[in-house]
């Protein structure tokens, strides 16, 4: 599964402010910004693009795209339409070199819940090849979406509902797809990201079967020999999106205590010396282990106390944890939404919280489309 837990852990890289520059995306990149067509050879005398010229040129076609999508929206919304009618088509090997620009668009919650929606019926209907692009393509947009617009996604937590268009249905959809194992490398991602917008359903008296069935494969697939990497960076999604869930309550909303039951299985599995997280290859991924400590200390303050100092600064630590948890303080320490923390104001937070709301819960002030991307 290592090209597929390569797109997972590179949310940040996938957004136009900061893309991916990886070698294996060059074929996209060589086609046009909004043609059909897929004529994206090169002559027999032509030299290659370098690796890192394709990363120059793929920051700047994921520029061009967003603004096209944010000043054109009805234009590229039809496009859209167009290519996953044309995805599930006869064509038994068609080109998908365009599933790139759900992933550059410029998505608030209204496009967003135009592309779900889309995606809810013909998503079935689609070429295995075409279910695999645009679900890991879905997954970086819903990110996208979130990061961009914070406020927006609080908003819908807040009310407790979930995104229009019937993510539930699409939910449905891939969780009735993934009995195949094999498609579970593409659906479960668009799984856990569709179950972060759809809040509704999410308490614990009134979940689906299938949402909990779906959890509970996660759960069991963290200590299984297959699929623990697709299983663990879904529930890094999963703790990560909480992270952007504001506190309605003291128990806080039904993602955060989701979440939260999580830290323990996260905490086995990355955190184990004896056995540390690899990939396919034998390699350490500090970077979604990184991630994922970030976002269960912002979860739970207690957890740096009880687990990270023990096992990332002793003396005998794991290095590739010690590694992974200076970025993980390197990525809280760059957040602008954690107050600094000292001794006084942990003591007093209980007495302010009423008149000092948190960060997350006061709303921007900026809300245009455009302003809120360099």
């Amino acid at each position: 599964h290592l090209p597929v837990i390569r797109q997972l852990r590179s949310t940040p890289e996938s957004h136009p402010r900061k893309p991916q520059q990886q070698q294996q995306q060059q074929q996209q990149q060589q086609n046009s910004i909004f043609g059909g067509g897929g004529g994206g050879g090169r002559e027999p005398d032509e030299k290659p693009i370098l690796p890192s010229l394709m990363g120059d040129i793929l920051t700047q076609v994921s520029k061009i795209r967003f603004f096209v999508s944010a000043s054109n929206w009805t234009i590229v919304l039809g496009k859209i339409k167009n290519w996953i009618a044309y995805w599930s088509g006869p064509e038994e090997f068609p080109d998908r070199s365009e599933t790139r620009l759900l992933e550059f668009c410029s998505l608030n919650r209204h496009r967003l819940s135009s592309i779900v929606r889309e995606l809810s019926a013909q998503f079935v209907h689609l070429k295995r090849a075409a279910q695999s692009d645009i679900a890991l393509a879905l997954r970086r947009s819903i990110w996208n979406w979130i990061e961009t617009y914070p406020n927006e996604y609080a908003s819908l937590v807040r009310s407790n509902g979930r995104l229009e268009g019937a993510p539930d249905v699409l939910f449905d959809v891939a969780h009735g797809l993934s009995e195949n194992g094999k498609k579970r490398t593409y659906t479960w991602p668009m799984m856990a990201m569709l179950l972060a917008i759809t809040v509704g359903d999410r308490n614990r008296s009134q979940v689906t079967a299938r949402k909990a069935a779906f959890i509970e494969s996660l759960r069991k697939h963290l200590k299984a020999v297959k699929m623990t990497d697709v299983a663990t960076a879904c529930c890094v999604d999963l703790c990560k999106a909480a992270t952007f869930s504001p506190k309605m309550t003291a128990e806080g909303p039904g993602l955060r205590l989701l979440a939260l039951d999580l830290v323990g299985d996260l905490n086995s599995r990355l955190l184990d010396p004896s056995k540390p997280f690899t990939n396919s290859e034998g390699v350490v991924e500090i970077p979604l282990m990184s991630e994922a400590l970030a976002a269960l200390c912002k979860l739970d303050r207690h957890f740096v106390d009880t687990t990270l100092l023990e096992k990332c600064l002793s003396r005998t630590s794991f290095v590739p944890f010690q590694i992974a948890f200076i970025q993980a303080c390197h990525k809280l320490a760059s957040d602008p939404e954690i107050p600094p923390r000292s001794s006084s104001s942990s003591r007093s937070s209980s007495r302010s919280s009423s008149s000092h709301p948190h960060p997350e819960d006061r709303p921007s002030e900026d809300e245009d489309d455009m302003a809120n991307w360099n």
